[in-house]
């Protein structure tokens, strides 16, 4: 028989801040799938998210670090900051008059795009600091 345990490098806070960030990003996944997945596209936006500002503070201290999964997205997207600034204006960008739906289904898909390589960027991050050791017990 053995007892299988897991422990991980971050300290309490900082792991309870990544926590939060994936937290936050599953909630905006959400917010703007059930927009995408509407059978037509309003001209406003029915409901509008953004991150919580501690996650927004996180980002920003962070914002010089370039994140090269962002590319295959926007080549102008090179951080978690730039994805944050682009929320930021997604609700101005997507009320345009002169827009498409296309254009609006766009921006939703690049913003869904960005939030799932935040959230698979933090995930691994998580699960890469820890580790998982099997102790073995002689009865």
């Amino acid at each position: 028989m053995g007892l299988t345990t897991s422990y991980c490098t971050y300290d309490k806070k900082d792991f309870t801040k990544r926590l939060q960030i994936i937290q936050d990003t599953h909630s905006l996944i959400t917010t703007y799938e059930k927009i995408a997945t509407l059978e037509k596209l309003p001209v406003a936006l029915p409901s509008y998210n953004n991150f919580s500002e501690a996650t927004e503070t996180f980002f920003y201290n962070r914002r010089k670090e370039v994140v090269s999964e962002f590319a295959t997205i926007d080549a102008k997207i090179l951080s978690f900051y730039d994805v944050y600034k682009l929320l930021s204006n997604l609700k101005s960008e997507y009320e345009r008059a002169d827009i498409s739906p296309v254009e609006r289904m766009g921006q939703i898909q690049k913003v869904l795009s960005c939030l799932h390589v935040i959230l698979t960027v933090y995930t691994e991050d998580l699960s890469k600091s820890c580790t998982t050791y099997k102790a073995g017990f002689i009865y």
